[in-house]
């Protein structure tokens, strides 16, 4: 029975071994120079392996033909079928360009390397790394001259100011505009958006890019294109994240209780001033009473809070993605889910989202496609009181500022508040501050191509938010005291903002010879917006409820508790017309022209209109002849660009009139 067990394993053996076969080579350049990390990969699998500094490689492959893929920075990849029996593979890559990277820009794609103006992008794998909830937190540091300020630490703040190549204006808006698949949206709704539905980030810097958008791109332009389906196998993913923040450490150490006092002795001011017997205030106290100051003087010594330790907490993330990604040749679908929530690290502080997407095209026929892309997102945060201001409201703020002798509760269980009147641990008990967010993103488009090269692209988009903010403070509260009736106070603010966007765009390319490419683009564009929000602060909360049924009704007799109300509707309209050429020669020649007209209904009387154009040109190089066998660039390009636009976003509805 052994000796039969022991021929049916080496019978297994044998067999395993005869499926295989292993594969032997070298990877070198056109000077015989061995090529170091080359890649070496199976096609359509995971396997494959990398030469060492010999330029050598050893690969176990699937058994029958297989394709190998062998590429390297800056060399022309090859495919090679390696036949069954094969031992050995001598490769020999010639110097070249790497393949051409397509990248959004205004109204369509573009080469990166025909592009005449300033243009960076972030890809999905890049997004989909950042354990965050915001995309504005993903644009950190991924392009030269953009910074991002951030208010807080808040979760979910949209408290956010995102520049790029410095301020354009004094008093208006430095804020650059954003595009999600051809719809502009607004950065403040980034909380309710899924950062991994998001494809491709491409952010437009220069005046010759943004002159595109005319009158709205004076501060940059970010294109957001999201996820669509692909012809294959139907894939699902599940991307799941959990992490911890905390405060950022302190570069200064803050007195304890016995070097405050000490100090306040100094200065002749505070508790440790007001307690010793050297304090003229105190001449005239008798033995007893000096000892009983003695005694509270040294129970406050004692007592050392560490109000950083009450005030901030460990902060804790945690991210649940699923998509389903597929289609075949006429059909593309993409549709996902996702849950975030993040506890911050200041008490009482945190963010929660859901969002679904779904994205579907259809091909048609031959020449015509149709799809729909729409998302609807849900967010709730609780914000503190004061977001990025450093006074008695901010609790991060309070964490510096009340003595560390000072208590929490005292010995009876109350509440204590020292000489700022301030208790962050109670206020965040009492009282609180929310905001809900409600938005629908959504577009349904068509492709149609009539004839080779021209296209035809129709989106029609709605951009819907309802953003709803509530802000109590309890009457039973410290802060009570300080609001108008001193028993309470809810504030209510609802605004409900839609976007209608209708864009119309024609595009024709044409290659002539193998040397001219001719990509010309001409389009209209509408977008509607209606802006409808109100507010309301009711007093006199004694009721126990937390809305306007428990307040006080205010009267001529009674004006602390009267309700305050506010309220505006808001509408404007933008009309706009745009062309553009780009021009490529021999693939190293690039030129680009274009023209923009819009019409704002925000602008003057007897300016509503506005003109833009830009200009460039570049020259690659490193593709000339006299540079193809150079070794030390691979790419060089020069470009000179110019461009003009506009800042209409910082323009209010009303502006254009004289008030008086």
């Amino acid at each position: 029975m052994k000796q039969l067990l022991l021929t049916a394993i080496a019978s297994l053996g044998l067999l395993l071994s005869y499926g295989q076969q292993t594969i032997n080579g070298t990877v070198v350049d056109t000077d015989n120079v061995p090529l170091i990390g080359a890649n070496i990969l199976v096609k359509a699998t995971l396997t494959g392996t990398t030469t060492d500094l010999d330029g050598k490689f050893s690969l176990e492959l699937p058994p029958g033909e297989q394709v190998l893929e062998i590429s390297y920075t800056g060399y022309n990849s090859q495919e090679i079928t390696v036949s069954p029996g094969q031992e050995n593979l001598n490769v020999v890559m010639s110097f070249g360009q790497t393949l051409s990277e397509v990248v959004i820009t205004g109204y369509g794609a573009q080469d990166r390397n025909s592009i005449t103006g300033s243009v960076a992008s972030v890809n999905a794998e890049r997004i989909e790394s950042f354990p965050i909830a915001s995309i504005d937190q993903v644009l950190q540091g991924q392009a030269p001259g953009l910074i991002v300020l951030g208010g807080s630490g808040q979760p979910g703040s949209n408290n956010v100011s995102i520049v790029l190549r410095g301020p354009s204006t004094i008093q208006g808006s430095n804020n650059p505009i954003y595009i999600m698949d051809g719809i502009q949206i607004s950065s403040k709704d980034f909380a309710a958006l899924n950062i991994n539905d998001i494809d491709e980030i491409s952010i437009l810097k220069d005046a010759s890019s943004t002159a595109i958008y005319g009158a709205s791109g004076a501060n940059g332009v970010i294109l957001i294109t999201t996820k669509e389906g692909f012809d294959g196998k139907t894939k699902v993913s599940y991307n799941g994240q959990y992490g911890i923040t905390s405060r950022a450490r302190d570069r200064f150490d803050m007195m304890n209780s016995a070097q405050k006092l000490d100090f306040e002795a100094l200065a002749r001011r505070g508790p440790g001033w007001n307690l010793l017997p050297e304090n003229p205030a105190n001449a005239g106290l008798d033995e007893t009473q000096l000892a009983a100051n003695a005694d509270q003087l040294e129970k406050l010594r004692n007592i050392n809070t560490n109000w950083r330790d009450v005030v901030f907490r460990t902060g804790r993330t945690q991210s649940h993605n699923l998509g389903i990604r597929g289609g075949d040749n006429n059909t593309k679908f993409y549709f996902a889910g996702n849950y975030y929530q993040e506890d911050g690290v200041l008490r009482g502080s945190d963010f929660g989202r859901g969002t679904l997407r779904a994205n579907f095209s259809e091909q048609v026929n031959d020449w015509m496609k149709i799809g729909i892309k729409a998302s609807t997102g849900f967010s709730k945060s609780h914000q503190i009181q004061s977001e990025n201001s450093i006074n008695l409201n901010n609790p991060a703020a309070l964490a510096y500022l009340i003595n560390p002798y000072e208590t929490v509760r005292d010995d009876d269980g109350n509440y204590t508040f020292g000489p700022t009147g301030r208790n962050p641990v109670e206020e965040a008990e009492f009282n609180y501050d929310e905001t809900d967010v409600n938005k629908i993103v959504g577009q349904v488009y068509t492709e149609i191509e009539p004839l080779a090269g021209l296209k035809f692209t129709g989106r029609w988009g709605i951009d819907n938010t309802n953003v709803t903010s509530k802000d109590f403070i309890d009457p039973n509260s410290r802060l009570s005291t300080t609001v108008q009736g001193s028993q309470g106070q809810l504030d209510k603010n609802v605004a409900k903002t839609t976007w209608l966007t209708f864009s119309h765009v024609l595009n024709y390319k044409k290659i002539i010879n193998d040397k001219h490419r001719f990509d010309i683009l001409v389009g209209q564009e509408t977008r509607k917006r209606n802006k409808d929000n109100y507010g309301f602060s009711v007093f006199g909360l004694t009721g126990g409820l937390e809305s306007p049924a428990g307040a006080t009704p205010g009267s001529a007799a009674n004006p602390n508790f009267i309700p305050t109300t506010t309220g505006a509707v808001r509408k404007k309209i933008l009309e706009s017309y745009l062309a553009r050429l780009n021009y490529t020669m021999d693939d190293k020649y690039n030129l680009t022209v274009g023209f923009r007209r819009d019409g704002n209904s925000v602008f003057g009387k007897n300016n509503k209109w506005g003109n833009f154009w830009n200009a460039g040109a570049s020259w690659i190089v490193s593709r000339e002849s006299f540079l193809q066998n150079n070794r030390v660039l691979n790419f060089l390009k020069l470009g000179i660009s110019y461009g003009t636009n506009g800042n209409s976003e910082g323009i209010a509805e009303r502006e254009q009139y004289t008030l008086y």
